[in-house]
């Protein structure tokens, strides 16, 4: 690991350590205790849904890392990046400030700068992408299985057409790559303007370069694309679990279609809410406005949004301490 590397990993391992200490405080550990003793055996089978997540996760993003012109990366090394990265995204208040760049960093080591971040992009785009499909179906999935009133039936087409919208917009960049259109569009803006016209020719070579990787995914390898998203929705529908256990730890009589609803409603409105620190309100809300839209207690959002936040800080010291975790395979 370079000097630089490494620097920036212990960056990103305090600001982590940092957020960690305020997400325990903020829960309180007697709350945390007594949460966990009320789920019982039931939190190993959660933590164990989130380490199933991770691994389907690492899956789609070797899915896109792999081809004829790549070294081979170890399943290991994608995995760690992937569990540490989304444990920096959980602590950074804006969804993948943080968890993209040590990504990158982490897997340059191996396939070098321009195919590290041009992969590390095209999972990032994949994961927003697969958030849309699991929106889309699950709005399908209300109407059918809930049969709502006409307000709610309209609500859910709305949040359909948005998302066909954002499918639409991502297969559009999977064809004609992010970076030089991001950068033209930047040159248009005041104060960015002088930003961008400091590119030399080097520099904008690298990013066209990034940008016809990007596109490569879609255009020469569509299979893999399509493997690489259908992992991402699968570990969307995976993590649905988690609600359906923590149910049943209660006693409560719900079916995973309800746990796909509530999953999907919490998710779309705390996405709404992204600018949120560690989402610090937003996740509990979201959770007692998912519930009371299958009409269940409001209480029991509150309690599963708690139970998620434990889990979620488990995931995130295990996703430090792999940080500095020195073994590659």
């Amino acid at each position: 690991m370079s000097l630089k590397t490494n620097k920036f990993n212990t960056i990103f391992f305090i600001l982590g350590a940092v957020a960690l200490c305020v997400m325990v405080y903020h829960i309180g550990l007697d709350t945390i205790a007594d949460n966990i003793k009320k789920t019982g055996w039931w939190f190993a089978a959660i933590i164990g849904i989130w380490a199933l997540v991770y691994v389907l996760n690492a899956c789609s993003l070797r899915v896109i890392l792999r081809d004829e012109h790549t070294p081979r990366v170890s399943f290991w090394n994608i995995l760690k990046p992937t569990i540490s990265g989304y444990a920096i995204n959980y602590v950074t208040p804006v969804v993948a400030l943080g968890g993209e760049p040590y990504r990158i960093l982490e897997l340059r080591r191996h396939v070098g700068g321009k195919k590290a971040t041009s992969s590390v992009l095209l999972y990032s785009m994949m994961h927003i992408m697969s958030h849309f499909l699991f929106w889309f179906s699950a709005a399908l999935l209300t109407v059918a299985w809930l049969r709502p009133s006409q307000t709610v039936i309209v609500t859910l087409g709305f949040v359909a057409l948005l998302s066909v919208a954002g499918m639409i917009f991502f297969l559009k960049v999977y064809r004609n790559g992010l970076l030089m259109r991001s950068i033209r569009i930047a040159g248009k803006i005041p104060y960015l303007e002088k930003w961008v016209q400091g590119f030399d020719g080097e520099r904008l070579e690298k990013i066209e370069e990034i940008d016809r990787q990007i596109a490569h995914l879609y255009t020469c390898r569509r299979m893999d694309f399509y493997k690489s998203l259908s992992l991402e929705y699968l570990s969307r529908i995976v993590a649905c679990l988690e609600v359906y256990f923590i149910v049943l730890a209660l006693g409560m009589n719900l079916t995973f279609l309800d746990c796909v609803i509530i999953i999907a409603i919490s998710s779309l409105l705390a996405n709404l809410m992204f600018f949120a620190p560690m989402q610090l309100g937003t996740r509990e809300g979201s959770f007692l406005l998912a519930f009371q839209g299958i009409s269940m207690p409001s209480g029991l959002g509150i309690y599963v949004s708690l139970i998620t936040r434990i889990r979620e800080t488990f995931w995130i010291m295990i996703g430090l301490l792999l940080m500095k975790l020195k073994i590659d395979k």
